[in-house]
C-alpha cells in the first residue's frame, strides 16, 4: 500500500493513534511483497555486469613507457635543432618546433600517466 493510500485512510482520525495506525499500515506486509517477486532486476536479465577489473601497471610496463618516454623527447629535440633542415626538406617554412611540442604533448601525457599511476582504469 504505498503512503498516499495511507494517508488518506487515516484522514478522518486525529491524535496519538493517527500515528500509530499510519506506522502499522507502512509496515504492514502485504505493502509491496507481491509486486516485488513479479518484478525482475535488471541485474536478472543481464543488464548491470560486474565491473572489470582494472589493469595493474607492472615494472615492465613502466620500465617500456620510460624508454619510449625518453626516445621520444632525444626525436623531438632533434626537430628543434634540426629546424631548417626540415623545412628545406619540406620545402616549407613551418614552424616545426610547435609542431614537435603538440605532438610531443600528445604522446608524453599517455606515457607519463602510464609511469606514474597504479592501475589502468578501462
Amino acid at each position: 500500500m504505498n503512503a498516499c493510500r495511507v494517508l488518506l485512510k487515516c484522514r478522518p482520525q486525529a491524535g496519538p493513534m493517527r500515528s500509530a495506525q499510519i506506522s502499522r499500515l507502512l509496515n504492514s506486509q502485504n505493502s509491496m511483497v507481491a509486486q516485488r517477486r513479479m518484478l525482475i532486476s535488471s541485474a536478472e536479465t543481464g543488464g548491470i555486469t560486474t565491473p572489470k577489473k582494472s589493469i595493474r601497471i607492472t615494472f615492465p610496463m613502466r620500465l617500456a613507457a620510460t624508454v619510449a618516454f625518453g626516445a621520444s623527447l632525444v626525436g623531438f629535440q632533434q626537430m628543434y635543432v634540426r629546424e631548417e633542415e626540415i623545412n628545406k626538406f619540406l620545402g616549407t617554412s613551418w614552424n616545426t618546433g610547435f609542431v614537435a611540442t603538440v605532438l610531443e604533448f600528445g604522446i608524453s601525457v599517455p606515457l607519463l600517466s602510464i609511469m606514474f599511476m597504479a592501475t589502468i582504469p578501462l
